[in-house]
């Protein structure tokens, strides 16, 4: 899902085995890409921290 992902995963469509198959070559072979990738999922994961989530939800309930 782009909503999650972002900018920190490599899309390729799943019904086509090309699309997967260049999707993995495009990780394997471009270190330049494959870095900016992993250094994107690091900062993309920081917004799922449980402590972050527990705060927004407790925010929610006290403002509902």
């Amino acid at each position: 899902l782009l909503e999650i992902g972002g900018d920190s995963v490599t899309y390729v469509d799943p019904k086509d085995i090309r699309s997967i198959r260049q999707g993995f070559e495009k990780l394997i072979l471009d270190s330049a890409y494959r870095a900016r990738i992993i250094e994107a999922g690091l900062k993309n994961v920081k917004r799922f921290d449980v402590k972050k989530i527990n705060k927004a939800y407790r925010h929610l309930y006290e403002r509902i």
